[in-house]
């Protein structure tokens, strides 16, 4: 679960990785009303709609207290094959473009996409890493 991220940091923060957990997110109607929840993404529809409620202005938190934790076991990591990453990879530059146009944030879906086509025991190994987790909450 992410550190409570206040929203004027979200739109920084979605590059570096997904600033909410997708089972928990609540919206309220008009939001959907506002922007597409496309179904055309596959895999990735989540992303393009953080980045598309950000895009349009509306604010974005996380609670303060744990209400959701998530099971990670091996069918976690084989979820994330080629299609999602590249699909991922091209979402996230789009929206960085959208929120910042040029920045060094670029970086972050780059990394992820590298890290992402590696074998599966080195992608488990970072995904536990104390180090992705200080680069995470930072």
């Amino acid at each position: 679960m992410h550190k409570n991220i206040p929203n004027a940091k979200i739109g920084k923060y979605i590059a570096k990785g997904c600033p909410l957990a997708h089972p928990t997110v609540c919206f309220r109607k008009n939001v959907f009303e506002k922007i597409n929840y496309s179904s055309t993404i596959r895999l990735n529809e989540d992303v393009d709609l953080w980045f598309k409620a950000l895009k349009n202005g509306f604010l974005i938190d996380n609670l303060p207290d744990v209400s959701y934790r998530l099971l990670i076991n091996s069918s976690f990591f084989k979820r994330r094959g080629y299609a999602k990453s590249f699909g991922e990879f091209a979402l996230y530059m789009k929206g960085i473009w959208d929120l910042h146009k040029i920045t060094w944030l670029y970086v972050f879906p780059i990394a992820r996409l590298i890290s992402r086509l590696m074998p599966q025991f080195i992608i488990k190994w970072a995904y536990n890493s104390s180090l992705r987790k200080r680069l995470l909450n930072k």
